[in-house]
């Protein structure tokens, strides 16, 4: 009986080493928590003969340690190595994607006015980390929350923000 015990308990052993040797970590290079149409790079480590990610949805490899993910919708990804031994190890993690941001935009005076007046557009709550650009299709540009701008001829048109 204890002959039995003995060998159980060393193969036992030899078996948690083999699955030990074969672990997988994934390490993000920076959030997972997204922008729709934003990316972040999963490293998977470890060394192993062949790595395969799935799904393939929004990665732009399934195959190798690293990968750039770039989902539309939250997706929970995972890569399985085979080691040189055959076993396999696998981790998963999730990335998060969040809408992009609609911010309300309000400019001063809001009434017509004359072409050479300056009018003030304006971000009243700023997304915490965004960055603000402006255009006002008129081969000029701003950037921050608050931005004034006079227009040199009077008509309607476009200022776009992102």
């Amino acid at each position: 009986m204890k002959l039995r015990c003995i060998f159980f308990i060393l193969f036992f052993l030899g078996i948690y080493d083999l699955i030990a040797q074969c672990a997988v970590t994934i390490a993000p290079s920076g959030s997972v928590n997204v922008c729709n149409g934003n990316s972040v790079s999963l490293v998977a480590s470890g060394t192993g003969n062949t790595w395969l990610w799935s799904p393939a949805t929004g990665l732009n490899t399934t195959s190798g340690s690293t990968v750039s993910a770039s989902p539309s919708i939250t997706t929970t990804y995972t890569v399985t190595r085979t080691c040189p031994d055959l076993t396999t190890g696998t981790a998963s993690v999730t990335v998060i994607v969040n809408p992009n941001p609609t911010p309300t935009i309000l400019f001063n005076p809001s009434t017509v006015q004359c072409s050479g007046t300056a009018i003030t557009f304006s971000v009243p709550s700023p997304q915490g980390g965004a960055t603000y650009a402006w255009n006002f299709g008129d081969g000029t540009t701003g950037s921050g929350t608050s931005v004034s701008h006079a227009f040199a001829a009077f008509g309607n048109g476009n200022t776009s923000f992102s």
